[in-house]
């Protein structure tokens, strides 16, 4: 018969239940406890009345609840009085004398995963009914087991990769925190040399050269930097970020501009022309690109290289004494041809003209012309352009030997 109607409650009293260890049934003699079918051997009990309380002394971080039950007929299973499975029953409203669908074999775990919701913090009751197929059923089977999988403890990772890969064998919840990358502040392009000179590498070779110098109070990363030779390519050879790779305050570093990059960490995969052309150097600190510098120079003679005067803080001009890993300082400049500098500038652009009567006129990136000089005599002209904002132009040099093009960048900063 029906126990009762609140049978699958926690509050139930089922202090007058027989107790017992699965595997429970009887007539296959692999029961632990075996139980009653009633008094009728051809006339069995249809239906056998399980429960089980169990304590949860909290439901925080709770992901899942998975059961298996090894029956025979047929099962409905309840949780805190709530219907949760039902396997080989017809559907709706069962009682003591319901058969089951059909006859199995019970070898079988059937798994089934319950609705965590349904748990509460402490008591908490499993109630099953087990149905035969017929009064004359030589066996009843049944076995139980469920579980509940929580979130683990909480486990802090520092990466630096994009993609993190792992394998879950539960419900994962991952929190990301991210870092800020603070932009570089105080590194400085110091000094460039395109042309031949007595600097040599450390495979004993005179290359092309560029100088930084870190001109803060503060240790500088330079792992990550971007150096390219072609402003449209920023990032056309960027330093491995595989160790730190730091700069003191006070410190000089030369990088070989050689397209050796396997002869050292120190080595670029893109050489210089000292016929002239740009040096870009550039930082990522998150979706935001860091632009440290940007220098254009013209053709640089042997023995001579681009260098801010006075160092660190001056603009880039032509000198004849080259300081590798060293304080620049101001030397000679060149006696022969065209030169525009310093590139980037404010205030003042100096031009070194071997010809009478040279017209120097600047065009914005539209084409708009916005400053035109005369320079009536062969010399080195200052010409006062603080009145262009900042932004980039094109230089025309204009005389008899014919016209020489350059792109200027004038910057405030």
């Amino acid at each position: 018969s029906l126990p009762a109607a609140n049978w699958t409650s926690t509050t139930f009293d089922d202090a007058s239940w027989s107790q017992g260890n699965a595997q429970l049934g009887y007539g296959d003699g692999d029961e632990t406890t075996v139980i009653n079918f009633g008094p009728d051997a051809n006339n069995k009990f249809i239906t056998t009345y399980f429960r089980k309380n169990f304590n949860l002394t909290d439901t925080v971080g709770v992901t899942s609840i998975t059961a298996s039950a090894l029956f025979d007929d047929g099962i409905v299973v309840y949780l805190n009085g709530l219907e949760v499975y039902r396997n080989n029953m017809p559907t709706g409203t069962v009682d003591y004398s319901t058969l089951a669908s059909s006859a199995i074999t019970e070898n079988t775990y059937f798994s089934f995963s319950v609705p965590k919701g349904i748990l509460k913090p402490g008591i908490n009751t499993w109630g099953i009914e087990v149905h035969q197929n017929g009064g004359g059923s030589s066996d009843v089977s049944f076995d139980f087991q469920a579980s509940v999988s929580r979130y683990g403890e909480e486990e802090s990772y520092e990466l630096t990769d994009l993609t993190v890969q792992d394998t879950a064998y539960a419900d994962v919840s991952m929190t990301a925190h991210f870092e800020p990358i603070a932009s570089i502040e105080g590194l400085v392009l110091n000094e460039i040399s395109a042309a031949k000179s007595f600097a040599k590498d450390n495979a004993g070779e005179t290359e092309d050269w560029i100088e930084l110098y870190n001109a803060s109070a503060q240790s500088i990363d330079i792992a990550g930097l971007m150096l390219t030779d072609d402003l449209a390519r920023m990032d056309k050879h960027v330093i491995d970020t595989e160790i730190p790779w730091i700069l003191q305050p006070g410190q000089y570093q030369i990088l070989w501009a050689d397209g050796q990059p396997e002869q050292g960490r120190d080595h670029l995969n893109f050489k210089l022309s000292a016929e002239g052309e740009s040096v870009g150097i550039y930082h990522a600190a998150g979706f935001d690109l860091n632009v440290i510098a940007e220098v254009d120079f013209e053709a640089m003679p042997e023995g001579f290289s681009f260098a801010r005067l006075p160092n660190a803080t001056g603009p880039f001009a032509f000198t004849s004494l080259l300081t590798p890993s060293a304080a620049n300082v101001e030397g000679e400049e060149p006696e022969t041809g065209f030169w525009m500098y310093p590139n980037p500038t404010t205030q003042l652009l100096n031009i070194n003209t071997p010809e009478e009567n040279t017209t120097v006129v600047i065009f914005d990136m539209m084409g708009q012309l916005v400053s035109q000089f005369t320079i009536t005599t062969a010399q080195k002209a200052s010409l006062d352009i603080s009145h262009l904002a900042d932004g980039v132009y094109l230089v025309k040099i204009i005389s008899a030997l014919g016209e020489k093009k350059s792109r200027l960048i004038v910057s405030s900063h």
